[in-house]
């Protein structure tokens, strides 16, 4: 396991706990029995999903998630790769159906969802693309769930510096209306 990750989902549970975030705990989901990410979802680089593995995430976000998104939300999804569901938007018009990211899980009737997600960005670039993008959307998100800080931990990046980027999502989140959902990091087969 990456001590790193452990260490900002621990922080991420206490913050949500205290402050009355909704947090999907998606880490325990898909790690497997040393905490690494199961290797039945690995894209065959230890970090990223391979389709079972955007199933497994997806079905989990969306089930944790029934009951509090209901029919008229707008859901933006704002993250890094795992959001918007690298390798798989890169391959084929007919391998793409086996890589869906978690966002196509949370589609029902009624129920708008945009995926925000963009491979390789930092919490910094969640901050930006949140204002450039997710606030100004018309009509604006009842929802922002957001699931990013990876990309910052693996560039060794201070874990108060990810800390600090995340709950200023949260707070604009709130300051704009919209309810924020928080996501754990997921496991990855590095120690």
């Amino acid at each position: 396991m990456f001590q790193p990750f452990l260490d900002l989902n621990d922080w991420l549970r206490g913050y949500c706990e205290k402050n009355h975030i909704q947090l999907v705990d998606a880490y325990p989901a898909l790690a497997d029995h040393e905490g690494l990410l199961d290797g039945r979802y690995d894209s065959g680089d230890g970090v990223h999903l391979n389709g079972e593995g955007y199933k497994a995430f997806g079905r989990f976000v969306a089930s944790e998630l029934k009951d509090f998104l209901t029919p008229g939300n707008i859901v933006a999804c704002l993250g890094d790769s795992l959001t918007e569901g690298y390798p798989g938007h890169f391959v084929g018009q007919e391998e793409f159906s086996q890589w869906k990211p978690y966002p196509f899980y949370l589609e029902r009737d009624g129920l708008t969802v945009i995926n925000f997600g963009r491979s390789g960005d930092t919490t910094f670039e969640l901050i930006r693309r949140f204002h450039s993008q997710v606030r100004v959307h018309k009509p604006p998100p009842d929802i922002c769930i957001v699931h990013g800080g990876a990309n910052d931990l693996f560039c060794d990046l201070p874990i108060g510096q990810v800390e600090g980027n995340l709950v200023d999502i949260y707070k604009a989140c709130k300051r704009h209306k919209m309810t924020p959902i928080a996501v754990t990091l997921l496991p990855v087969m590095i120690r």
